[in-house]
C-alpha cells in the first residue's frame, strides 16, 4: 500500500509532496447522508506533511471508525459496524477566513433562511465549536434573490493557521479583527451566490465547508443537511388547523404519558371510560 500511495501523491502534486502539507480524512459509507452526518465520528489530521506521517494518519483515520463513540453512533442509527471506508488526502489551505454555509436554516429547514458561521484561520475552530464566530444570516426570496438580514459578530479570540515549520499553530486574534468582521461584504455575497449553485447542482440542501485565500475561494466539503426534512415551524403552529374527519375524533396535546406513565388497574380504566367515550 506504502508504494501505491506515494505513486499517486508523485503523479498528482509531484516531488514537491514531501513538503506540503495535506488534509486527511475520512469518506465511509453511510457518512454525510440526509439521515445521518457523522461529523466528527472519525478522525480527522491537518497539518499532515511527509510520507511517513501522511501513512500513519491514514492509519489512524482508518481504525478511529472503531472507536467507543463512532461505534455508539452506527448502533444508534442502525449502520454496520464494519462499513467501507476511504480515506481521503487533500492538500491543505492556508486560509486567511474559513467557515460553514447552510442554504437551509439547520434548525428548522426554512429554506428561506441561509446561514454563515466564519473565523479567521482555518475552518477548525468553527466545525469544532471552539470558538464563537461571526454569523451572517440572508434572506432569500422565492426567485433566489438574497439580501443580508444579520450579521452578529463573535468572540473570536483564537484562531487556527499553517506556520512554516511548525505545522498548525492556535494563535490569539488582534483587538481590531475581533470587533469586526472577517468576512467583507464582497466575500458574503460570493458565499451566497456559491450556496445557491451548489445546492441547484445536489438538488437538495447543503451544508458546505469553504476557506478563502489570497482572496480565492475553496470548497472542502459538501454534505446534505440532516434537519432538512424535519417540520417547519409553519407546519408546527398549524399542525391541527385541518378539520376531525368524525364527530367522534379529537386533538389533545395532553402528556398523557407523563400523567399516566405506568400500566392502568381495571378500576381505573373502568373510571375513566365514564367520562371519555373510546
Amino acid at each position: 500500500m506504502r508504494e501505491a500511495i506515494e505513486m499517486c501523491l508523485k503523479r498528482t502534486f509531484g516531488e514537491k509532496f514531501q513538503s506540503q502539507k495535506f488534509a486527511i480524512r475520512s469518506s465511509a459509507t453511510g457518512e454525510d447522508t440526509k439521515q445521518m452526518s457523522a461529523a466528527g465520528q472519525m478522525d480527522t489530521f491537518l497539518g499532515i506533511s511527509g510520507l511517513k506521517e501522511i501513512l500513519q494518519a491514514i492509519k489512524k483515520c482508518w481504525a478511529s471508525q472503531f472507536g467507543y463513540i463512532s461505534i455508539q453512533y452506527k448502533r444508534r442509527y442502525g449502520q454496520y459496524l464494519n462499513s467501507p471506508m476511504a480515506v481521503v488526502i487533500q492538500e491543505m489551505v492556508a486560509c486567511d477566513v474559513a467557515g460553514v454555509l447552510f442554504t437551509c436554516d439547520p434548525l428548522t429547514g426554512n429554506p428561506t433562511i441561509m446561514t454563515i458561521t466564519a473565523n479567521y484561520g482555518l475552518g477548525e475552530t468553527v466545525v469544532s465549536g471552539s470558538e464563537e464566530p461571526d454569523t451572517i444570516q440572508f434572506q432569500r426570496d422565492h426567485e433566489g434573490h438574497l439580501s443580508v438580514k444579520s450579521t452578529s459578530i463573535g468572540a473570536k479570540n483564537r484562531k487556527v493557521i499553517i506556520k512554516d515549520g511548525e505545522g498548525m499553530v492556535l494563535e490569539e486574534v488582534c483587538e481590531d479583527e475581533k470587533t469586526n468582521c472577517c468576512l467583507t461584504d464582497e466575500m458574503i455575497m460570493r458565499l451566497g451566490q456559491l450556496g445557491i449553485e451548489v445546492e441547484k447542482c445536489y438538488r437538495s440542501h447543503r451544508d458546505i465547508e469553504w476557506g478563502f485565500w489570497n482572496n480565492i475561494l475553496y470548497v472542502f466539503q459538501s454534505r446534505p443537511v440532516t434537519s432538512g426534512t424535519n417540520e417547519t415551524v409553519f407546519e408546527i403552529d398549524h399542525e391541527f388547523d385541518c378539520p376531525l374527519r368524525t364527530e367522534n375524533d379529537f386533538f389533545s396535546v395532553a402528556n398523557v404519558g407523563e400523567v399516566m406513565p405506568g400500566a392502568m388497574s381495571p378500576l381505573g380504566i373502568d373510571y375513566l371510560f365514564r367520562f371519555i367515550s373510546i
